[in-house]
């Protein structure tokens, strides 16, 4: 997952200069059976995961989506899947710095997310 850092920076005569930086976050890289595994034990309840089928994808995707977006995320998903999402060198302590504690795991964002989700 790329994760895009702002980091406000002043440079004269500019009070909101911005610097950006994409970084991948997953490492190692969850796959589709674990992700639901995880919110399956988050939320007590089963989850399935919906599979592989980039082009099924799409076509469902555009019952609410513009035709273009379902192209692209079908696009982006085959990419994702064939390659994955590794972050590059440094980009675990350069986010572990800005955000000034440690990356958690998505398994760990799940359970997190579905507690928060309880209250």
């Amino acid at each position: 997952m790329a994760v895009a850092c702002y980091l406000h920076a002043a440079r004269p005569g500019d009070a909101a200069a911005h610097a950006v930086a994409a970084h991948q976050v997953l490492d190692p890289a969850p796959t589709g059976t674990s992700i639901a595994g995880f919110w399956a034990a988050a939320l007590n309840r089963p989850i399935q995961y919906g599979g592989d089928d980039t082009a099924a994808f799409e076509q469902r995707m555009r019952a609410f989506a513009p035709g273009w977006m379902a192209y692209d995320m079908r696009l982006m998903m085959g990419r994702i899947r064939k390659d994955g999402m590794l972050p590059n060198p440094g980009d675990t302590e350069c986010l572990t710095e800005l955000l000034g504690r440690p990356l958690r795991s998505y398994r760990d964002f799940a359970a997190e997310a579905a507690r928060q989700r309880q209250t």
